[in-house]
């Protein structure tokens, strides 16, 4: 959680979140209001806008500024004999959405802000959204066009793999990731399975001092710069005002541009209506405070529960205060992002009176049975440690 260390701010976000926000919390927030020619204004901290157009300005702005040779980044892409001139026109007019995370062609320097648009290796981090700056440009002494962009990512485990299983020296001794050009095939005419293919490759990486609010889903920033401006698009889109002022860490980590209103703040009526059902169907459960005359509690009763977690390291926590998890017998989690290497021991501290054990898994699959188990119940315990096989990952007996 972002904000694990300012409560109050948590309220005050989620009350944007459901759209419940009142006149006090849209007045803290407009109290983060900053003019662009203040001298304190952040200008190096990431910008967000609710369209593309300002995003696109304020990077085009931003990289002239650098005192450096600008490099033009262009994809070469191979046509099928079969295609028209037509319908090459109209792959290069698309936008990088539509074209698998590749732009025909970008500008670039060294030390610009860049963001990965594809993912290249989801278990070693290099993932679509991270941020990071450019280091060096090596180029092709013939063509003068770029070979490879060393990037120095925010997160210093994105690309650790990709460093340390390198032949580059200079990528080793300078702890900076290494990219090349990937290959993607864009459809002619995407609804039709048989249309031709064109083939592009090219750096997965777009400019990132300014990015649209989608883009910055995931993010956690110790400052943010949010307009409240619109150009084109009337009005902002569900949970776009919440998106955007929770990537940051405390109320003090936001500076806005513009005037922010109710109006602005939109909550979907299906996902307001989910959240109630949620709460509705907990209170029903009436395990707030388990007792032995409960069912769920019961000595008589085996309770398996199982829980498809996301980012484990981060929310293990949690488990611990919500009791339908918390007081189950078997506690099955499953989390896609976790690797054979992992321990799983620090993520299971909340849950200091649970056996626990976990179950390996290829980083290639995407698809995982079961990661971790743990066991509540002392009898169950001592029947799972007699029959489990003397091994660092085991499987339980099928009778378990």
């Amino acid at each position: 959680m972002r904000q694990k260390n300012d409560q109050a701010f948590t309220a005050l976000l989620n009350r944007f979140r459901t759209a419940t926000q009142t006149d006090e919390d849209i007045e803290a927030i407009q109290s983060r209001q900053i003019s662009p020619t203040d001298i304190n204004y952040p200008s190096d901290a990431l910008h967000i806008w609710a369209e593309n157009k300002p995003v696109d300005e304020h990077n085009r702005m931003k990289l002239e500024q650098i005192p450096k040779p600008m490099f033009t980044v262009r994809a070469s892409d191979l046509y099928p004999t079969n295609v028209t001139k037509q319908d090459i026109d109209r792959v290069l007019s698309r936008g990088r959405s539509e074209t698998g995370g590749l732009d025909y062609k970008f500008h670039l320097k060294e030390t610009a802000r860049v963001m990965l648009t594809s993912n290249i290796d989801i278990a070693d981090r290099l993932i679509n959204g991270q941020i990071g700056t450019v280091f060096k440009i090596d180029s092709n002494p013939n063509t003068q066009n770029p070979s490879i962009i060393y990037v120095k990512f925010d997160d210093n485990k994105a690309g650790e793999n990709k460093i340390n299983n390198s032949n580059n020296q200079y990528a080793k001794q300078h702890k900076v990731v290494p990219l090349e050009p990937i290959l993607v095939k864009i459809k002619v005419r995407p609804n039709k399975p048989s249309s031709p293919e064109i083939q592009r490759v090219q750096f997965p990486l777009t400019l990132a001092w300014a990015c649209t609010v989608h883009k910055t889903q995931g993010l956690t920033l110790d400052r943010v710069v949010i307009s409240f401006d619109l150009n084109r698009q009337k009005n902002f889109n569900y949970g776009q005002i919440y998106v955007a002022l929770s990537r940051a860490k405390t109320l003090q980590g936001i500076h806005i541009l513009g005037k922010i209103e109710h109006k602005h703040v939109k909550a979907n009526a299906k996902t307001s209506d989910e959240y109630e059902r949620l709460r509705k169907d907990f209170n029903k459960l009436g395990i707030h405070e388990c007792n032995q005359e409960q069912s769920f509690c019961s000595t008589k009763s085996l309770v398996i529960t199982l829980l498809n977690i996301r980012s484990l390291n981060k929310h293990s926590i949690d488990i611990k205060y919500d009791s339908a998890v918390f007081n189950s017998d078997v506690l099955a989690l499953t989390e896609t992002q976790l690797l054979p290497n992992t321990n799983g021991g620090r993520f299971f501290l909340p849950l200091e009176n649970y056996l626990n054990k976990g179950l390996g898994h290829s980083p290639e699959s995407r698809m995982i049975p079961l990661n971790m188990v743990t066991v509540n119940n002392k009898a169950i315990k001592q029947r799972l440690q007699k029959h489990a096989y003397h091994a660092e990952s085991y499987k339980y007996p099928r009778e378990y």
